[in-house]
Order: C-alpha cells, then structure tokens, then sequence
C-alpha cells in the first residue's frame, strides 16, 4: 500500500472500468483495468508541486484512446474525469480540480531541498557535517553538567552545586587535550576562565543567595566580554557562536557577538527579580528546568537577527 490509493470505477456499455492512483514512496503508480483484468501499469516519479497538479494519463485500450485525469477537489479528496476519443464518460465530482495554489512556492523550495540531498556533497558541506558531528559532545557535557548541579543542589547545597560544576569544567578542559575531541563547545579557554569565575564567587562567600546571583554576576561579564568583541569583529566569540549555530543558519559573527551580548543581558534581567522571589528549592528547579525554556527561544531569536545576509557589514 502507498501513502494513499485512489480507486474509481465506472461502466461503458458492456465494459466494467477501473483506475487507481497510488503513491509509493516518491513515486507515483497508475493502473487500469477492463472487466477485471489490468491493462495497463505505469510509474513516475513526480516533484511534489506536480503532485498536488491535476495529473493527465493516457491509456490505449481496444476501445480507443482513454485520457485520465486525477486531482484534488479538495485538501484530502482526489477526484477523477475520464475522456474516451475525446468524449467525457465519467466524473467522479461535480467540484472543479484545484491546484498548489498559494503553497506552490512551498513545494518547490521542498523539490530542491529533495534534489540537493540526493546530489553529491560538497567539500563544504561535508565539512558542515563534520563539525556539526564535533559538537555532539559537548552538547551532551552540557546537558550532563546540568543534572550534576541538579542533583548536588538537592542533596548537598548550592554552594557544592557550583564548586563541582566549575571543577568538572576544569577537568573536562584537562582531559580534552588528551581525547582529542571538542567537549566543551568551542569555548575551552573562555568556559574555564568563567568556572574558575564561578568557583571563586562560591568559595568566597558559602552563600545560597551569592550562589543564585552567580548567574547574574557571569552573566553581566560574559555580556560585556561579547560587546568588547562584536566592536573588535567577532573574532572569539562571535566566530565560535557562528560555527555553533551553522545547524541553524549562518551567522555573521560580529552580530552574533552582539546578538550574545543582548540575550544574556534579556535573559538575566528575568533571572534576577526570582533569585528574591523564590526560595532556594523552588529556584533549583527553575534554574534547572524552567530557565532553558525561556532562555533558548530568546537566544535563538537573537541569533536569528543575527543571521548573515549577503556579508553585509554592521
């Protein structure tokens, strides 16, 4: 069976008819049959605006030429006319056969994404696939270290939540020289220089309050050190914020280093008034849970805005 089957039957004189359209995959069968026996199978393969077109299929039987035509009379309802030597015998619906219409544009860009899987990688987007394959580890490290703060938070104190989860960057930092592979993002030198950051705040002042502000403490520096390098062009940050987010779309790494700077600065200035409001349990859960949700739809849009068009400058 196919993604879906349309079947229609109708008489001429002695004769008892029957045509199908059926689509496989992304190809396209047609059948016909007179008084039970098929006599004639044909396949395509279609691009999709083509699909959603009235499609004409000519048959030749012992009768004449039989000229078929299926297409959509509604969104889910194909529907059927057969011509015989020129003369309409059937119609399935009195309803006229609609088009793409205004999705035509849609199908089309869907076509060519189609056409260029199937085509030959390029040297560049093989590179594409490579780094985006060099990420996953430090996607995964970053999810790991969000449930180790999780968990010491609960069952220990924030204080040890932070003190571990700079000591784990720090030895992720080691041990990514040895495995030879990326676990922390791009930002090894930047990410340890904000754990030891965060690792003094915790050991300075042993308090859950400090601990809670940390965020907002590294988010003003990270905020500050993603202006000064959006005016010097993106080199560090913006150019890793750019190959982080190719996956996505292209980035210009000078607005990205901005586009960094405004987020932390949007996401921070919701952070802070919860530190007060919540009490320290309540605040784990949101620091753990919570947080991203609200912090990775504004990043994204950030970046969004950030997105290279045509290598404009600033």
């Amino acid at each position: 069976m196919g993604i879906f089957t349309s079947k229609f039957k109708f008489t001429t004189g002695p004769n008892r008819w029957a045509v199908q359209i059926s689509v496989k995959g992304d190809v396209t069968h047609y059948r016909a049959w007179r008084n039970d026996a098929e006599i004639e199978h044909q396949e395509m393969k279609l691009p999709l605006v083509e699909m959603a077109e009235p499609q004409t299929w000519t048959v030749p039987t012992q009768d004449g030429e039989m000229v078929v035509t299926f297409g959509y009379v509604s969104w889910t309802k194909m529907a059927c006319t057969v011509n015989f030597n020129g003369e309409l015998v059937y119609r399935s619906h009195k309803k006229p056969f609609r088009g793409a219409g205004r999705f035509t544009s849609s199908f089309k860009w869907l076509n060519k994404v189609t056409a260029e899987e199937g085509a030959p990688k390029t040297i560049e987007t093989l590179e594409k696939e490579k780094r985006a394959k060099d990420l996953q580890p430090s996607i995964l490290v970053d999810i790991a270290l969000g449930f180790m703060f999780f968990f010491v938070a609960r069952e220990f104190s924030l204080v040890n939540a932070a003190l571990a989860g700079a000591g784990v960057t720090i030895a992720l930092f080691i041990v990514q020289r040895f495995v030879k592979v990326d676990l922390l993002g791009g930002f090894a030198v930047f990410g340890v220089f904000m754990a030891l950051v965060s690792a003094g705040l915790s050991y300075l002042f042993q308090d859950d309050t400090i601990v809670k502000l940390r965020g907002t403490i590294m988010a003003l520096i990270v905020a500050w050190l993603a202006i000064i390098d959006g005016v010097l062009g993106g080199k560090y940050l913006g150019v890793r914020m750019a190959r982080y987010m190719e996956g996505l779309f292209s980035l210009n790494p000078r607005r990205a280093a901005f586009a960094l700077a405004i987020s932390t600065l949007l996401i921070m200035a919701i952070d802070l008034p919860l530190v007060f409001i919540l009490t320290t349990d309540q605040w784990i859960w949101y620091n753990a849970f919570l947080d991203s949700l609200i912090a990775i739809p504004i990043f994204i849009g950030a970046m969004w805005l950030a997105r290279d068009k045509g290598n404009k400058k600033c």
